[in-house]
This record gives C-alpha cells, sequence and structure tokens, in this order.
C-alpha cells in the first residue's frame, strides 16, 4: 500500500483493516488469536489481572445495573474483567479467540466459551445480554464497526455495553514493535463514537485516560503499575480531561506523544 493510501489511516479520517475482506480478515485473525497469550497471559499462575481500578473507576460505577445479569464478554480471557460485579452476575458467555487463555468457572459461575467467527459474526441470538465487556479488544480486530453492529444486536433494550479502547495508532502497525500484537492499532475516538451510533447504541459517557508518559514515569518512580493505582487514576482523569483536546491520532513528533492514548465508553441500547 502506498503512502497516499495510509494517509487516511494515520491521520484517523478511516480505521486500517475496517474496509478488509473476508481473505485479508482471516490472515488478520489467524495472526491475532495468540497474540494475548504469547505476550505472557497464557500461564493462569504466574497471570495477574491488573485493571480493575481503571476499569471501576472509568466503567463499572457508570453502569445501571440490577442482579442476575447476562454478561457477554468480548475477549475475556479467564473472565477477571468480571471480578468487580460477580455478585450481579447469573450467565457469563466469553468470545475468546485464545485455546489458552480459558477456566471452567468464575467464583461458583460456569463459563460458557465460544470462539469468534473470523468475520465477526456471533453466532448469538438476538437480544440475548443485558451487559457486554469489552476491554482493549477491538483494536486486535479488523472490522471494528461490524463487531461493534453485532454487540449492538445481541444487547436486549436498554442493555449497557461498556468498552475501553487505545485511541492512538500505537505507533506504525507496518513495522514490529515490542511489545505489541502483529496488527494491533487503537481507533479514533470520532470513528468509535460513529460505530456506537451506528449500532444503536447511545453514549452516555466518554472518559479519555492514561496520559502518556506521565504514566511511565510514575511506574519508574513508584514501582507501582499506573493504571491499577487509584491515586494515580485521580490524577490522570484532571490531565487526560485537558489534553485530550490536543491529542492528535498518529504522533510523528516527541510533543504529539504526550496525550491520553485510551478511552473508555457507556453506552445503551436504544429501545425503539
Amino acid at each position: 500500500m502506498m503512502l497516499n493510501e495510509l494517509k487516511k489511516y494515520f491521520n484517523g479520517e478511516n480505521l486500517y483493516g475496517n474496509d478488509f475482506d473476508l481473505e485479508e480478515i482471516n490472515r488478520w485473525y489467524e495472526q491475532e488469536a495468540e497474540g494475548y497469550a504469547e505476550l505472557g497471559a497464557k500461564n493462569e499462575q504466574e497471570y495477574k489481572y491488573i485493571y480493575h481500578n481503571i476499569n471501576k473507576l472509568h466503567g463499572y460505577q457508570h453502569l445501571k445495573l440490577g442482579d442476575k445479569l447476562d454478561v457477554l464478554s468480548i475477549g475475556g480471557a479467564y473472565g477477571d474483567e468480571l471480578l468487580p460485579i460477580i455478585d450481579k452476575i447469573r450467565s457469563i458467555t466469553i468470545l475468546e479467540p485464545s485455546a489458552q487463555l480459558r477456566r471452567t468457572e468464575l467464583k461458583g459461575i460456569p463459563i460458557r466459551y465460544l470462539k469468534p467467527e473470523a468475520s465477526g459474526k456471533m453466532l448469538l441470538p438476538d437480544a440475548s445480554f443485558d451487559l457486554v465487556t469489552c476491554f482493549s479488544v477491538l483494536h486486535h480486530i479488523p472490522n471494528v464497526s461490524f463487531v461493534v453492529g453485532e454487540i449492538g444486536r445481541v444487547l436486549r433494550g436498554s442493555g449497557q455495553f461498556v468498552l475501553r479502547e487505545p485511541t492512538v495508532s500505537m505507533g506504525d502497525w507496518r513495522k514490529s514493535r515490542p511489545g505489541l500484537t502483529v496488527n494491533e492499532r487503537g481507533i479514533p475516538r470520532e470513528l468509535m463514537r460513529r460505530f456506537i451510533n451506528e449500532a444503536g447504541l447511545e453514549i452516555g459517557k466518554e472518559v479519555p485516560c492514561i496520559v502518556k508518559p506521565f504514566d511511565l514515569l510514575f511506574n519508574k518512580v513508584t514501582r507501582e503499575s499506573a493504571i491499577n493505582s487509584s491515586f494515580y487514576l485521580s490524577l490522570d482523569r484532571v490531565f487526560a480531561k485537558g489534553m485530550s483536546v490536543f491529542a492528535k491520532y498518529h504522533a510523528t513528533y516527541v510533543w504529539e506523544k504526550v496525550r491520553p492514548v485510551y478511552c473508555f465508553y457507556i453506552a445503551t441500547k436504544v429501545v425503539a
């Protein structure tokens, strides 16, 4: 692909991969299926989920949750992301491509695993879930708009969708990037809003967060994880809100890399 053709992706006007045909999607899917597991998550005994505080602060605490929820987790691996709301859950379904990142139950609730179709089609009935969670998964998927449309389809009326995604390019995805899988790239906020709205969902909250490189400095000084520190996250919320206005999708200069790199979205299915 020529540089001129790539401009629309690097400037955030279009999302790379979202317009792929089925052959290209299948190739992408094969490359990403075990990507997260191979980055170090496949050993359950050594694996530690470190995102509970950020998920609660920007996600779960803003949901209107009843009891006995039927929950779908997109790419939820072992299901740890659901622990903060486990007392509200009746059933758990996890769409997970990796055969390694699985367990049979979560706090006594059986987990039903489904392997995603490469096309993004969810082999699930319409209106079958009260809540869909998706934390840093969609940027590993090529046809994001189609998958978000499927999320809208399987949600019940007034069902909720909580989403966390990187909103910057994550560098030049044409090259190997240490610590990242082959194809992942962030999703521009304007496009993410459009995909959510086109899926029949209404965004109630949108929160930018994790300003780079401040989190890395915090990690180095305190030897704690900024993304799981309540103290850091409270400061980050203030910085991110102001700096998100100037954030550029693909940074080409050093100073452009000082920006919030993630965003949380809380959306509700519109009842016709």
